[in-house]
């Protein structure tokens, strides 16, 4: 929480219960044994299992593919009889109704940007409309809206 108030206005209070989703870690890199001790980690990943504890852990990967990488190890550790992972049906906040058009309508309501728009749709997908609720007309004819 402290971290996340480095980066926002200093009028701005964030509390608990306003964090909806949040996601840390450490990102070992996998090391193939037999290649030369200079050669650089893989960043593809491996997943292991380690039968004296029976923990199974993923190395490697990129975070780009995270939701790959817990959807191997879910189903490596449900096994073959069970349910298989789902998480690629399933939307993240913001991503719930996205469309690539998201920007070009934010520019069309809120007065802003393309750069703007685009940021806040990559950033927040459809909460985007959610932080543009924050900012207030600026009386100017361009940006319309803004943060006073």
């Amino acid at each position: 929480m402290n971290e996340g108030e480095k980066y926002l206005s200093k009028d701005l209070h964030v509390r608990r219960s306003d964090v909806l989703s949040a996601w840390r870690g450490w990102r070992p890199l996998a090391v193939d044994p037999h290649a030369a001790p200079d050669a650089p980690a893989s960043r593809d990943h491996v997943i292991s299992y380690n039968p004296d504890t029976g923990v199974v852990f993923v190395a490697g990967g990129k975070w780009t593919t995270w939701r790959e990488m817990a959807e191997e190890v879910v189903d490596r550790v449900v096994g073959e009889d069970g349910p298989k992972c789902r998480t690629l049906d399933l939307s993240l906040h913001g991503g719930e109704g996205y469309t690539p058009s998201l920007s070009i309508q934010l520019i069309q309501k809120h007065g802003m940007s393309q750069e703007t728009a685009e940021h806040l749709a990559k950033t927040y997908g459809t909460r985007a409309w959610e932080v543009c609720e924050l900012s207030k007309p600026t009386g100017k004819s361009w940006p319309r809206f803004g943060v006073t």
